[in-house]
């Protein structure tokens, strides 16, 4: 799309676009003003119509309160009227036969009673409210409310009406009625239970045949006893000003407020309507425009809604359709509340067409607003089409031109200019083109300088934002420092080349002569390995015998332990002999004795006698000797044995050392096995070195080459000297460290390269 076109678009898109939002927010906001106004309305006419059933629920509280307090005063009178009359006793000589009639059910129960008297009068079975009845006549002529006196039927507690000025729908006093204990329902009557206690009962109640505003009070007999009640009351439905101020409550044009019965026997019943001929009628009986029930339905909301303390009334909405006096069909709506105290139903409908009239005006409004805002729309986008095509013709010529010349710029031709005189934003641009057509073709001559190697140059740097000139400037200094340190580096590796090849060749020689030794070492070691094993061989034999020896002398010592004991045996036999010996003398010194008191005749004997006494003193001393010789081998031997106990124990000691020694040869043996696997492996890395540094010289001779060609191509480069001098100055001691040479001719560097080299084959050595 061209800028004509695009400026055009610019120019009356917006306001076109503008435009039609504006009618499609008008349109679309109508609708919702008038969908809007419509439910504000309905709100509004609900508010109505909650306003209306509040105001007669308050109404109703208000009135109840007021009743509560004209009860407070009836009954106060009605108490001073019966006190004044007298005390209350019953006459059992004429009991009284009583019809009875339960008020809820209708059930008749013939029962006898005492006469009940208050004070000197009986209260007399009085129908006819033409006859006056005491009391209860006096307290309606005092308050205007209604009183009645009932007389206690049974333990029970059932109340029965014997005077009374409520009067039944004939006409006639409703006394002979009587109050059950138990409604039908099954539940206790709540005015009964509360008099049985003793107390006043304040409240709604149902008497004879309609709902009033009551207070029962207990009557006491002189023990105390509850004998009957005293009650005062007005009906809800006497209170003119309620039933006028109900009445003429309107919602709308038709709409009003009804009260309905919501439950028991009213249950539904037209309490109150603004058509009086619907009082007394029943909602329950009636149907919409769609021939459904609708009463149930009102009833059942109403029951759920129940107002607490200090609570907002609740108020309910229901609709059903109905026709009106058109035979068309409405819709009706229904605000309902529920006012507990009365069990009353409070509905205050209308009808929605009630206010169709001001919804169709507003309606008609909007239209004619609508219409007015797409006309003034219309108007506008015809401006702003003619201002749009005024606009384009004036920016496309000059901008025209400038695409030319960006297409030249485009293409490599920075010779054209503009040259435009124009001082607004397209003037601007077109001085801007011219600007950069310069600074490009300025450029262009710098990059043509540092392709034919020029490194000198600089470009002009129009400012911070001047990306491309500080880009040129900052790739001319890369590329000077890059030449340079490549410059650098060729030198460097020239030198480096020609330090390694030296080393190499030393690092070869040294490699070959570590490898000679390593032999000799090698030799060495197996020599000493050779004589570890003799030694752990010849250890071995030693600790055989060592072991051999320790035994024999432990079985050596055990002989001469025997021997000593087998001494002393016969050193103890040889006493035993010498003892013979000694007594064989003194036997033999008995008989010569003897033999020489006999006379002749005893001279042979005393021949043999003095032979056996020699033998027995050669025995004695031939036993004296062996028992020296006795004692003395026995000390002999001891000391043989104590000199073999002493010797085993160092001959086992000397088997542990020779153990120890056999244990020390073979660990040997295994160590110089490890040293001689650990030489011939130095060997073969000694040898892989002496191979790797012949190719590091071949490698360093190769480099040496190659770095002079680098050198020879760099030059082709121009540098500023003052760049290349730094760039010299940095490395110039590692140019140093290669190149200074020791008075023999040798490298220093090479030899310190190499001794750090050695030093690390040496720490490897060591932890290998």
């Amino acid at each position: 799309m061209k800028l004509k076109s695009k400026l055009l678009l610019l120019s009356i898109v917006p306001v076109v676009v503008t435009i039609v939002i504006v009618l499609m927010i008008t349109f679309v906001q109508k609708d919702r003003v008038q969908h809007s106004v419509g439910e504000e309305i309905d709100q509004l006419v609900r508010l109505e119509a909650s306003k209306a059933a509040e105001d007669v629920y308050l109404m109703l509280h208000s009135m109840q309160e007021s009743l509560e307090q004209a009860m407070g005063y009836a009954l106060v009178a009605a108490r001073d009227v019966y006190d004044r009359q007298g005390e209350t006793f019953f006459d059992n000589q004429q009991p009284v036969s009583w019809q009875a009639v339960n008020q809820y059910t209708g059930q008749e129960t013939v029962t006898t009673l005492p006469r009940m008297f208050v004070g000197d009068t009986w209260l007399a079975q009085n129908r006819s409210v033409e006859k006056t009845t005491p009391i209860v006549d006096e307290v309606k002529r005092l308050t205007g409310a209604t009183s009645t006196i009932f007389q206690r039927m049974n333990e029970a507690g059932d109340m029965l009406r014997v005077a009374t000025n409520v009067e039944k729908l004939d006409g006639a006093r409703a006394i002979g009625t009587y109050i059950p204990h138990t409604n039908p329902d099954g539940k206790k009557n709540p005015v009964v239970e509360a008099v049985l206690r003793g107390e006043t009962f304040y409240g709604r109640a149902y008497v004879v045949n309609a709902w009033y505003v009551t207070a029962y009070e207990p009557i006491l007999s002189p023990a105390g006893d509850v004998v009957g009640i005293l009650y005062v009351g007005i009906k809800q439905e006497n209170v003119t000003s309620l039933r006028d101020g109900i009445k003429g409550m309107s919602v709308g044009k038709s709409g009003g407020v009804t009260i309905l019965g919501a439950t028991g026997k009213d249950r539904g019943r037209y309490i109150l309507a603004k058509d009086v001929r619907l009082e007394g009628r029943s909602i329950l009986e009636e149907s919409d425009a769609q021939g459904d029930r609708f009463g149930e339905r009102i009833l059942s909301v109403a029951e759920k809604l129940h107002r607490g303390v200090g609570e907002d009334i609740p108020v309910a909405f229901l609709s059903h359709p109905v026709k009106d006096e058109h035979g068309e069909i409405q819709q009706k709506v229904l605000a309902v509340s529920y006012y507990q105290p009365w069990d009353w139903v409070i509905v205050a409908d209308f009808l929605t067409s009630d206010f169709v009239a001001s919804q169709q005006r507003i309606s008609g409004f909007l239209s004619s607003m609508a219409r007015w805002i797409a006309a003034i729309a219309l108007l506008m986008t015809v401006i702003a089409i003619v201002a749009g095509l005024s606009m384009a013709a004036g920016i496309i010529r000059p901008v025209s031109r400038a695409v030319e010349l960006a297409e030249k710029i485009a293409l490599g031709d920075f010779s054209q200019r503009l040259q435009l005189k124009q001082q607004d934003e397209v003037g601007q641009l077109g001085r801007a083109l011219d600007r950069m057509s310069d600074n490009l073709e300025s450029t262009a001559s710098v990059a043509g300088e540092i392709a034919r190697g020029n490194l000198t140059v600089k470009t002009v740097v129009r400012s911070e934002q001047d990306r491309l000139g500080l880009a040129l400037n900052r790739m001319v200094e890369v590329l000077g420092d890059v030449i340079g340190n490549v410059q650098r580096a060729s030198a460097e590796v020239t030198s480096g080349s020609q330090a390694l090849s030296s080393s190499s060749e030393e690092m070869s020689q040294g490699a070959t002569e570590q490898a000679s030794s390593v032999e000799e070492a090698s030799s060495t070691v197996e020599q000493m390995v050779s004589n570890i094993r003799q030694n752990a061989d010849n250890a071995k034999q030693t600790e055989q015998i060592a072991l051999e020896g320790a035994v024999d002398a432990r079985t050596t010592g055990e002989s001469v332990e025997q021997t000593v004991a087998a001494m002393r045996n016969i050193a103890e036999k040889i006493v035993i002999v010498e003892e013979i010996a000694r007594q064989t003398n003194l036997l033999a010194l008995n008989a010569a004795i003897e033999a020489a008191r006999a006379g002749e005749s005893g001279k042979g004997f005393a021949v043999v006698a003095a032979e056996v006494r020699k033998l027995a003193e050669r025995s004695q001393l031939a036993a004296a000797e062996i028992n020296d010789l006795s004692v003395s081998s026995v000390s002999v031997a001891e000391h043989a044995g104590e000199a073999l106990g002493n010797l085993v124990p160092n001959i086992q000691r000397t088997a542990e050392l020779v153990q120890e020694i056999a244990a020390a040869s073979r660990e040997q043996d295994a160590g110089a096995d490890q040293i001689a696997r650990a030489i011939q492996q130095l060997d073969a890395v000694i040898q892989q070195n002496a191979s790797t540094s012949e190719e590091m010289a071949s490698t360093a001779e190769e480099l040496a080459g190659q770095s002079e060609q680098m050198a020879d191509t760099i030059a082709f480069f121009k540098v500023d000297n003052e760049t290349l001098h730094d760039v010299r100055q940095v490395g110039q001691w590692e140019h140093q460290s290669v190149t200074e040479k020791s008075p023999a001719g040798a490298s220093t560097a090479p030899r310190e390269v190499m001794r750090v080299a050695l030093d690390t084959f040496d720490n490897d050595f060591e932890t290998f």
